[in-house]
């Protein structure tokens, strides 16, 4: 007796897409008519207008990221940012000033687009520390705001550093003064997870001699 075993063709492999990094995403709805939308929504001065147009020129010129480090932990095969709704302006109600944790030095909350509430200690408030929504820096004084933004591209070429400085709607300034030395942590938390997208800027300003502890904290 004779038996005939038939081997079966292994199963046809579909092809996948290569996965693809934050980098790899479309940005095109960072144009200079939102750039421009910003600005004027929020009445913005001739100095940080220029500012934010010769970041996006940046931002458009430089090559993107390839590095793909993070794409095994994160797939954005299937994401698309066609559809992306930014926000223009910082117009959400503001809280009043929020309750400072033991063991923090100072703490600014943000829900959206929208400050939630800030708490600094005192001692470093006397001793001449900010934290403060950037939007508010920009409205109330305008000298140190171009003194401290307006200091050129900034040091390295990233490419979305320049699509934060071009588009930012919402930030967090820090400006620690020479010589001062905060000890306990300061906190930024972000609050996220509206269908919205927010384009962010943090600015850390130490002056000589001058140290600082940052938790930045994303909560969904």
């Amino acid at each position: 007796m004779t038996e005939t075993v038939e081997a079966s063709a292994p199963a046809a492999r579909v092809a996948r897409n290569p996965r693809r990094g934050p980098a790899d995403l479309p940005f095109t709805f960072v144009d200079a008519a939102l750039v421009e939308r910003i600005v004027d929504e929020r009445a913005e001065p001739a100095w940080l207008r220029e500012q934010r147009l010769s970041a996006l020129a940046r931002f458009e010129a430089l090559p993107t990221e390839a590095n793909r480090l993070y794409t095994p932990y994160l797939d954005l095969r299937a994401a698309s940012l066609d559809g992306a709704a930014p926000y223009v302006s910082a117009s959400a109600p503001r809280a009043a000033a929020g309750v400072l944790p033991d063991g923090i030095g100072g703490l600014i909350e943000l829900h959206e687009d929208g400050v939630a509430g800030v708490a600094l200690d005192p001692k470093l408030a006397a001793a001449g520390v900010r934290l403060q929504a950037l939007g508010d820096l920009v409205a109330s004084e305008d000298s140190f705001a171009r003194e401290l933004l307006a200091g050129g591209p900034i040091p390295v070429e990233e490419r979305f550093a320049e699509l934060s400085c071009a588009a930012w709607t919402q930030g967090i300034l820090l400006h620690v003064p020479a010589g001062v030395v905060i000890e306990a942590p300061v906190v930024l938390r972000w609050s996220l997870g509206a269908p919205r997208s927010l384009i962010a800027r943090t600015l850390i300003v130490l002056g000589d001699g001058a140290e600082a502890s940052v938790v930045a904290e994303l909560v969904t």
